[in-house]
């Protein structure tokens, strides 16, 4: 099996914890609405310090990162709106799509969105060379775009929505 470089979230014993450069397996799609993405940008967010310091209920033995972009190298067999060599950005939280918020544009407020669902917190996340993702927890990029740029419409979008 391939590996890859990561930066792993260990809990401490009492609180807080640390984050340590790690040799992992390359993730595997095992879902037909999965994609598997080469990680180009990811951003160092307030929410990683928080939990590196305790104040987040972050998932043990977990990759961090949820403020990233890449190009996708490999998709499950249902995905067709995406190819080899696309350009994506994250939505880091995982929603159902198919409740009425979801269906009104407003995944924020999915009604099956749970704690412990988000990318980079509770499940793998950026900081590695490759993540796997539903689709829906993707958005396809302009070819033109820079991917560090890219990396921030997660807090950008964020900003946004407080502002709106």
């Amino acid at each position: 099996m391939e590996k890859m470089l990561a930066a792993v979230f260990h809990k401490n014993e009492t609180n807080g914890g640390k984050i340590q450069l790690e040799e992992v397996n390359v993730l595997q799609i095992t879902k037909s609405d999965q994609v598997l993405i080469e990680v180009k940008a990811c951003g160092i967010c307030g929410t990683d310090l928080k939990i590196i310091e305790g104040g987040h209920p972050a998932n043990d033995n977990m990759i961090l990162g949820h403020e990233f972009a890449g190009v996708v190298k490999e998709i499950g067999k249902n995905i067709h709106d995406l190819k080899i060599g696309d350009k994506v950005v994250v939505d880091p939280n995982e929603k159902c799509g198919y409740c009425i918020n979801c269906r009104r544009g407003l995944s924020n407020l999915c009604e099956y969105m749970a704690l412990g669902t988000t990318f980079g917190i509770f499940q793998n996340g950026g900081f590695a060379k490759f993540c796997v993702l539903p689709r829906n927890a993707l958005f396809k990029l302009p070819e033109k775009i820079d991917l560090v740029a890219a990396s921030l419409i997660e807090p950008l979008s964020c900003a946004v929505h407080c502002h709106n």
